[in-house]
């Protein structure tokens, strides 16, 4: 008996790509990195958001290493961190941001530069 199912990523005409399990798409990655404030910015100007911890924390593979992520975001640059909207509770000048080059996760001052991948609802049910 076959199975129907569904991929979880698909590729948009636009660029982005649909996340089926998540409900959202995420834009491109930035090619350079730019502080917490201008991150927030560049989302806005690709018609997304810059997304929570929560979200894009769920992107990690941890069955794939450098990339800890699925081959599809092949633009991912894994020199350094991306930028997550979620602030740190405790010390508001810091946020949280996503590593995938190993799949870890920190917090670090939004004053330092980071890459970025925009996230918006999905438009394509």
């Amino acid at each position: 008996m076959k199975k129907d199912t569904v991929s979880r990523f698909i590729k948009l005409s636009d660029g982005w790509v649909k996340d089926n399990l998540l409900g959202l798409d995420w834009g491109p990655s930035s090619d350079k990195k730019m502080t917490w404030e201008e991150a927030k910015k560049f989302c806005s100007g690709k018609g997304g958001r810059l997304p929570e911890i929560e979200e894009l924390s769920r992107l990690i593979d941890y069955k794939r290493y450098n990339p800890a992520i699925n081959p599809i975001f092949s633009d991912t640059k894994t020199d350094d961190r991306y930028w997550t909207n979620t602030q740190v509770a405790h010390w508001l000048v810091d946020a949280w941001v996503v590593g995938f080059g190993k799949g870890d996760l920190g917090d670090y001052s939004k004053d330092c530069g980071f890459y970025v991948r925009p996230v918006r609802p999905s438009r394509n049910k």
